[in-house]
């Protein structure tokens, strides 16, 4: 298949130099590996889905993926951890939502379960005022709403960080009355 890692290069003759000029089908995944190593850190199925999309044997891609574990540039572990530290601290997410897309990259279960546990939030008050900071982060963009309209689209924003709904409900109800100055039904935030 023309274009496939392994086949010859359409700009190199057949038999151009006695045909040892084949390339090495594993040094090339090799290398399409590592440059995308370089910009950050991916999980196995990541990577493998990746070289495997272009056009590197299922073979050759374990067997790329196994030595670069073995020198611990592919590591699962570490990948997750960065993962749940990098996403805590730019989108505010929940244990549930980091999970869910930890799950997507196809991290195991155990390795998402270690992750998420290492991680300082991991308790139910630390999940709240995770919701709480999140809330009052967005609050300004409903100052002048009713207040059905500001209780929505803050819930709304919460529940899409994949906080539990009793979570939710607690902490945009606790921003709106601080917004409405404890005034319940305020209508003017």
């Amino acid at each position: 298949m023309p274009g496939r890692i392994g086949s010859t290069p359409a700009h190199v003759p057949p038999d151009a130099g006695g045909g040892d000029l084949e390339p090495d089908p594993v040094e090339i995944a090799r290398e399409m590996a590592l440059r995308r190593l370089e910009m950050r850190d991916y999980s196995r199925a990541e990577l493998a889905a990746y070289l495997v999309r272009r056009g590197a044997e299922p073979e050759v891609v374990d067997q790329v993926l196994t030595r670069l574990e073995s020198v611990g540039l592919v590591d699962d572990a570490r990948f997750a951890r960065s993962w749940v530290d990098s996403r805590r601290r730019t989108k505010q997410l929940s244990q549930r939502a980091l999970a869910q897309e930890l799950r997507a990259k196809k991290v195991d279960a155990e390795v998402i379960e270690s992750a998420l546990a290492r991680d300082d939030e991991v308790d139910g008050e630390g999940e709240r005022q995770l919701a709480l900071q999140a809330c009052r982060a967005r609050a300004s963009r409903v100052h002048g709403l009713e207040h059905e309209v500001a209780f929505r689209r803050l819930a709304g924003a919460l529940a899409r960080k994949g906080f539990e709904t009793s979570t939710v409900v607690s902490v945009v109800t606790q921003v709106l009355e601080e917004l409405g100055g404890g005034r319940e039904g305020n209508d003017d935030f």
